[in-house]
């Protein structure tokens, strides 16, 4: 099976350019934990959950503290989000697509067509359990 038959062709996607705030919305309001960022087509990082959390914001006991996290939350995503990302192509075998993410320690993958370099779908390790818990 291929990963094009059971990727996510629509996900929850950003510019670089959203601020941090915003895509703590788009994260709340989805049931998602892992957002790819474009450019147009084209994948230029990836940002999930665990990454938000380990912002450090300011304790809210030291003077300005809420200046300084406003400040925070306005920056893009493009701070934060990791900029080199591995990807599979839609054409890839799903083994080898949960390899790569069990060996990476990966709870998603992007689809990034090799040929064109679009960005397709995402591929998360619930898509993965959908497909092999159908085949079982």
């Amino acid at each position: 099976m291929k990963v094009r038959q059971i990727m996510s062709q629509h996900p929850v996607t950003a510019a670089p350019e959203t601020t941090i705030d915003e895509v703590l919305s788009m994260l709340a309001s989805h049931p998602v934990r892992h957002l790819p960022i474009l450019e147009g087509e084209i994948l230029v990082g990836m940002v999930n959950d665990r990454d938000l959390c380990r912002l450090s914001l300011t304790p809210l006991w030291e003077a300005g503290a809420i200046n300084a996290m406003n400040d925070r939350l306005s920056a893009p995503i493009a701070n934060v989000m990791t900029p080199e990302v591995l990807a599979v192509d839609p054409e890839s075998d799903i083994s080898d697509a949960a390899a790569i993410m069990a060996e990476m320690r990966l709870g998603a993958l992007p689809v990034v067509d090799q040929l064109t370099g679009r960005f397709c779908g995402l591929l998360s390790y619930d898509d993965l359990l959908r497909a092999f818990s159908h085949h079982a």
